[in-house]
């Protein structure tokens, strides 16, 4: 019959008296469970084939709660790791950067003026796509938002600024410079209203939620809420952490 031996890692001088083998064994045996219990996501990854930093966290874009294809694929095999685990729980808190997210709420808010007052209509919760510096329609709704929504001095100032930038540039380029400094001023006169960070931050956990209990079918008690997080976005990314704890019976 074979015999396999199990070798723990131990450390400590034979010399010292108050070594005691059984005690460093122990210690080891500690430590290995302790790894299992506070890395569950690479558990949950051995058994997905995944890594465990493709499941610890969500990524949204600044200003958006929508999950995209690669985040719902986490979600997809999340769910399907708790099904095998009926003791586990997933936890998730609404998050949010409050300076990145905020300035692309008011870019995002810039965009909309911009298409309607070109008299594009948006459909209700579609959002407006980036701004086509190049197009005549544009140009003249950014002008006209200009003089609607920064003061005399504003405008002046960007003219000069216009101007002085245009003496070495070809047309073109001055033009297309002229349209980008006046989208920037009204994105940053742009007012950020009080409800725009708490609405983004239930959003995104709304969207987790919608995801998981309609989409993957989770039972609602398998799923909990957190407190909102203040969380530091990555370049245009806002990471929304998760955690995996036991469930009580």
């Amino acid at each position: 019959m074979a015999l396999s031996i199990l070798i723990w890692p131990v450390s400590g001088s034979l010399d010292d008296p108050e070594f005691s083998y059984g005690k460093v064994v122990w210690k080891a045996l500690v430590n290995v469970l302790g790894k299992i219990v506070t890395s569950p996501f690479r558990a949950l990854g051995n058994l997905l084939g995944l890594g465990s930093d493709k499941l610890e966290a969500l990524v949204f874009d600044t200003g958006s709660a929508k999950l995209a294809p690669p985040e719902q694929e986490k979600l997809k095999a999340l769910s399907t790791a708790l099904a095998k685990r009926p003791n586990l729980l997933l936890s998730i808190a609404p998050v949010i950067d409050e300076k990145r997210d905020a300035r692309a709420l008011q870019e995002q808010s810039v965009r909309n003026q911009v298409i309607a007052k070109t008299g594009v209509k948006l459909a209700p919760g579609e959002q407006a796509g980036p701004v086509d510096l190049g197009n005549s329609r544009i140009r003249l709704a950014l002008s006209k938002l200009v003089r609607e929504q920064l003061s005399h001095e504003k405008v002046a100032a960007l003219r000069k600024q216009a101007k002085d930038y245009a003496k070495d540039k070809d047309e073109q380029e001055a033009q297309q410079y002229e349209y980008a400094q006046m989208l920037e001023a009204l994105v940053s006169n742009t007012k950020v209203e009080a409800a725009w960070l708490p609405t983004l931050s239930q959003a995104r956990a709304q969207a987790v939620q919608q995801y998981l209990q309609v989409e993957q079918g989770l039972p609602a008690e398998r799923l909990k809420l957190l407190e909102p997080k203040q969380v530091s976005a990555s370049g245009t990314e806002v990471s929304m952490p998760l955690e995996l704890g036991v469930a009580k019976h």
